[in-house]
């Protein structure tokens, strides 16, 4: 998003009227703003310093170049502004209006009309206490009224004009689609326009929702129904949740087209088994009238479908919420009464936050409520959408985000008893509570200025010790090993396709590390996001033997139920199309032997012990593929089953007000082990569990000790 600090500093002010409403003359199809109470039309005699103007490379454009781009057809007035070409981001700064300030503590909704030639802008409504951090933006969307030569009305819907009743909104933001999120109605073609026109405000009222401090405990009972509780104050929950759309009948298409999506593509077996229920409970949001529930029930519908490739659309820009400190689940075995917590792996040095707490440290409550209470309650922020016996361990990092999103009040536990062995309870008097209320931490940037720690970008993985440290041992594309008494190592936190430059190094590590068959490794993809099949049978064809394995059947969704003859009639296609070397246009099928039938297996004897925490995707296939290891002793070790998302991933259009359309898995996997195997069994939402099922221990935590490592190594030395 542009920065517009240096013309914040030079405003120039208009002076706006207070009336009632814009009129809209349908006959004529022209607006009338007298009646706004704010507006702004380009007009020649309203001065373009108030709009902020950049082009592609963020450059400003000036007042004067600005001027050259007015049209002389606009829908108020006698004028237009053309946005496109040499402009690619623009604002409306809102302080330049002096009913600015009649505007506070009321509820608004803003509007504007545009006309696309050639590409359609994004508009955004930014509040910023400071003019380079936004706290929050909501997306305009269309009303649904229009104009017979292509003029669209576009609203933020109503809203209070200011967030928390503290910030009042700073500029409304336009970007062009070729240079944002959105996909262009056109190419990318300096040509292609669209023309802006009729800026208004509109007094609905006094605003919605009070201005108090809250927390997620008491966000319903304070916020109201148009409430929810960020950085510790009521806001109004579209700002801070994001928008539904405001017309009815534009929502129930909008759910209706989603509902759609999901019956024609979704691949996965599970998911399409539950696709009833989730297409019930996508139809009856169409009533639903808060945003708060609208956007945690959309989250939780979609996560029956236990589809670990799909994503929700996102309709805001993100906002960093973080604290500096990196928590995953764990055993707390040190407090009086046991049981797991979220446990403090890895703090930033730069936080006020983070020094408040110490490694080993057990999240214990938030706001008042169980750490798997609270994560229930703030699904709209805590996301996770696969096998659903890895969410605790999978979302345990995404609960300190949400807390610092919301403003809560944590409680951590902090045992003084020194560790024994064998591990004994502390005493409840050994143990000391650490709380911190980040609404109150937060409070600053309600006068703007936010704290730094909110935006601390300290890397956090599943891996309570990494054998390679960051900044590398945590990119996406790293692999890397080391030996250590006789047991190598091999770290990755995804499979990279070899068609990158990052990939093709993957490559080279992955063989570094196999050719010369270790007796033992440790495979440990602890964080594992994922990738491409070819890196997947590039890293399993060393270690999967070719009598172990044949082939895997990736299909999309059927009419037809999949049977041994058409399953058969897929591969012929597939292996007719693959000798043509034409497109293949077997219904997306994928027949995927590992190796092409010819491993090089170098590494199949070694004793290999699997690490996985969050593991997803291609990541998925390497653990699963692992299962059918015969040659060598195999064992898995974490905490809850890989996601189970066994199948490609294809992203959807954004539709409306979206940035992006989200994504879904698009085909389910079938394994079968020989030629002759007549397997048919579908392994979508079922994830690879660990043979071992073993989370890090706070006693080891304490005593900076990795639970998962010893346990896996020991197992390695066992003979």
């Amino acid at each position: 998003m542009i920065a517009i600090a240096a013309t914040m500093a030079a405003l120039f002010a208009l002076q706006a009227s207070k009336a009632h409403a814009a009129h809209f003359d349908e006959r004529r199809g022209v607006m009338d703003l007298s009646g706004s109470a704010l507006a702004f039309g380009f007009e020649a005699h309203e001065s373009l310093d108030v709009f902020a103007a950049f082009d592609a490379d963020g450059n400003t454009v000036s007042a004067s170049d600005l001027a050259l781009l007015r049209v002389g057809t606009g829908i108020e007035g006698t004028s237009a502004i053309a946005l496109g070409g040499p402009v690619a981001e623009g604002a409306l700064i809102l302080p330049a209006f002096p009913s600015v300030a009649y505007l506070r503590g009321r509820r608004v909704e803003i509007r504007f009309w545009q006309r696309a030639h050639g590409q359609q802008f994004a508009a955004h409504v930014v509040w910023a206490a400071s003019h380079t951090e936004p706290l929050a933006d909501l997306p305009f969307q269309l009303t649904g009224r229009g104009t017979d030569d292509g003029w669209n009305e576009w609203t933020s819907g109503p809203i209070d004009f200011s967030l928390g009743g503290e910030i009042d909104p700073a500029y409304i933001y336009l970007a062009s689609n070729m240079h944002d999120w959105t996909q262009a109605t056109g190419d990318d073609d300096p040509s292609a326009l669209t023309w802006i026109d009729a800026i208004s405000v509109e007094d609905l009222g006094p605003a919605s929702v009070p201005s108090s401090t809250c927390n997620l405990s008491t966000e319903a009972a304070i916020c109201g129904e148009a409430g929810a509780c960020m950085l510790g104050r009521c806001v109004d929950a579209t700002a801070s949740d994001g928008p539904m759309f405001i017309n009815p009948t534009m929502r129930s298409d909008y759910l209706a087209r989603r509902s759609f999506e999901l019956a024609h593509l979704e691949g996965g077996r599970h998911g399409a088994a539950e696709l009833p229920s989730v297409r019930a409970a996508l139809s009856a949001l169409a009533q639903e009238t808060s945003s708060a529930r609208y956007q945690t029930a959309l989250s939780a519908a979609l996560a029956r479908l236990e589809d670990g490739h799909l994503s929700p659309p996102i309709s805001r820009y993100p906002a960093q919420r973080a604290t500096g400190i990196c928590v995953h689940l764990g055993e707390g075995d040190m407090l009086p009464e046991g049981g797991q917590y979220p446990l403090v792996f890895a703090t930033s040095a730069t936080s006020e936050i983070a020094r408040q707490v110490e490694i080993g440290d057990a999240l214990v409550s938030i706001d008042g409520m169980s750490v798997a209470e609270y994560s229930d309650a703030a699904r709209r922020y805590i996301a996770y959408f696969g096998d659903a016996d890895a969410r605790a361990v999978v979302t345990a990092p995404m609960v300190l985000n949400a807390a610092a999103t919301i403003g809560s009040v944590l409680r951590f536990a902090r045992p003084t008893c020194a560790p024994r062995t064998p591990v004994q309870h502390c005493a409840p008097d050994e143990v000391t509570f650490i709380d911190i209320d980040l609404g109150q931490a937060e409070a600053s940037a309600w006068q703007g200025s936010s704290p730094g720690w909110l935006a601390d970008d300290i890397t956090c993985d599943y891996r309570f010790h990494r054998a390679f440290a960051e900044p590398a041992g945590t990119q996406y594309a790293f692999a890397g090993s080391q030996d250590e008494d006789g047991i190598r190592t091999l770290q990755i936190n995804g499979v990279p396709s070899g068609y990158s430059r990052a990939g093709r190094r993957w490559f080279q590590a992955v063989t570094d590390a196999l050719s010369s068959s270790p007796e033992r490794l440790i495979l440990d993809q602890r964080t594992g996001y994922g990738g491409g099949i070819d890196a997947v049978d590039h890293l399993m064809s060393y270690l999967v033997g070719p009598q172990d394995f044949d082939r895997m059947a990736l299909i999309t969704q059927t009419a037809q139920p999949i049977d041994e003859p058409m399953l058969r009639r897929l591969q012929s296609c597939a292996s007719q199309a693959s000798t043509e070397g034409g497109w293949n246009d077997c219904g997306n099928f994928i027949d995927w032997q590992l190796g092409g039938g010819e491993q090089t297996a170098a590494a199949e004897t070694s004793r290999l012990a699997i690490l996985v925490g969050f593991d997803i995707s291609g990541n998925d296939y390497v653990t699963k593929l692992a299962t059918y290891r015969r040659t060598g002793a195999t064992r898995i070790f974490g905490g809850a089953p890989t996601a189970g998302a066994f199948g490609v991933i294809w992203s959807l259009p954004a539709v409306g007000y979206e940035l992006s359309g989200g994504s879904i898995q698009v085909q389910d996997t079938i394994f079968r082990d020989a030629y002759l195997d007549r397997n048919l069994e579908f392994q979508t939402s079922t994830g690879v569990a660990p043979h071992e099922l073993v989370l890090q221990r706070q006693s080891d935590a304490i005593r900076d000790i990795d639970t998962v490592v010893q346990a896996a190594t020991a197992w390695l030395r066992a003979e």
